[in-house]
């Protein structure tokens, strides 16, 4: 098929080789067509889909930026295959309507130098294998059944739009990376390598079957993100960086190295952070449930001119931690701790500042200002351990 277009009002079952270079395939009543075998697809050529194409045989689509409008619904078989490979492969909707990629088969995905573009609605209950290259989702989508990446470095794109991403239990491989820039994601029971969210987006990450649930690396510029564990298990996350968004975490974390140079960090639980905690900007959020508190037990770094606030939260200074003061600490109920054995090590100039007369400042191990420092305590404070001035101000 070269051009024009293909209707009719019955079923058309094309039983041997069907090569599609343009034209339009209509529907006429819903009346479908079936590719039993050999579905070939060449780059050149304008192509619309206007009516239910099943694909029942296996096929490979070599893609130079190739594009299809979808009108109607394309659907991969069970018992079929296709692979998709080159750079830049497209599915969008005509102007008249919103077109579905439904998949029962195997789907594969392998662009080297691109990416595959689904502005489509796309529901995946087979299997989608991500070879290489990146897959970006703009309209909707529920991907289940099996998603497997052979290259980490692989992203899915959530664009705009709304989506789920729940592959099937059985199916508990490591996954690449997921980037969230607009729209809404929810993903559960997911291992990803790096999850990054920006923009307006909106993304609950949930934990159901997973003992040991473990994010790799959560990175935000803007949005938020909620990370729940519906079984009651610890989190486990390794690295945060938040440089502008919201996080919500709702259960008992464990966290290896966090960077707050902005946004909110929301605990409602305990969250205890056993590498280096650096603390440059941003809010640390309690979340009003009266058990939030951030345990620092390794390295606590406080520096940069920009304030923090400390908000409906128990900070728990664990081990050794340095201040190098160049901005405010406004506290808002809320309560700073070091605890026995523990030291805080202050330099430079700042203050802890107090919003309602509520909040408290509690050496129980050693405080020590070191020469030319400069420590203003708006607050109430209390020291039940050491507090050592080096030539400093306090």
């Amino acid at each position: 098929m070269s051009g024009g277009s293909l209707t009719g009002v019955g079923e058309v079952i094309v039983s041997d080789l069907f090569v599609w270079e343009a034209g339009t395939i209509e529907d006429e009543k819903g009346a479908k067509i079936k590719v039993e075998k050999d579905f070939q697809l060449s780059t050149a050529g304008t192509k619309v889909l206007k009516r239910q194409l099943i694909m029942n045989g296996n096929a490979t689509w070599v893609s130079t930026g190739m594009d299809i409008s979808i009108d109607g619904r394309l659907t991969i078989s069970e018992a079929a295959s296709l692979r998709v490979i080159g750079h830049d492969f497209t599915l969008d909707a005509t102007s008249y309507g919103r077109g579905i990629l439904d998949n029962y088969g195997v789907f594969d995905v392998e662009m080297p130098f691109g990416a595959f573009h689904v502005d489509v609605e796309f529901n995946n209950y087979g299997s989608f294998v991500i070879t290489s290259g990146d897959v970006k989702l703009t309209e909707k989508s529920d991907i289940r059944g099996i998603l497997k990446f052979r290259d980490f470095s692989s992203t899915i794109h959530v664009m705009d739009g709304k989506h789920t991403i729940r592959p099937h239990s059985s199916s508990e491989d490591r996954l690449g990376k997921l980037k969230v820039e607009n729209g809404f994601a929810e993903a559960i029971d997911c291992d990803w390598q790096e999850v990054m969210v920006a923009g307006n987006a909106d993304v609950n990450m949930k934990y159901v079957s997973f003992t040991k649930p473990v994010i790799k690396s959560l990175s935000m510029e803007d949005g938020k993100t909620t990370v729940t564990s519906l079984s009651g298990s610890k989190i486990r996350l390794k690295n945060i960086v938040n440089d502008g968004g919201n996080i919500v975490l709702v259960n008992p974390v464990i966290a290896t190295n966090v960077t707050m140079r902005g946004g909110v960090l929301e605990t409602q639980n305990k969250m205890e952070i056993v590498g280096q905690f650096n603390w440059m900007a941003g809010t640390l959020r309690g979340g009003h449930l009266g058990q939030a508190q951030i345990v620092s037990n390794n390295e606590l770094i406080l520096i940069g001119s920009r304030d923090k606030i400390l908000e409906d939260e128990t900070f728990v200074v664990a081990s050794a931690g340095s201040w190098k003061c160049a901005g405010d600490i406004l506290m808002k109920r809320s309560t700073f701790v070091v605890r026995p054995t523990s030291n805080l090590l202050i330099t430079g100039a700042g203050s802890i500042e107090d919003s309602e007369g509520t909040n408290v400042v509690w050496i129980k191990g050693s405080m020590e200002l070191t020469s030319h420092t400069s420590l203003t305590l708006n607050t109430r404070f209390i020291n039940d351990g050491i507090v050592t001035v080096s030539d400093g101000v306090y």
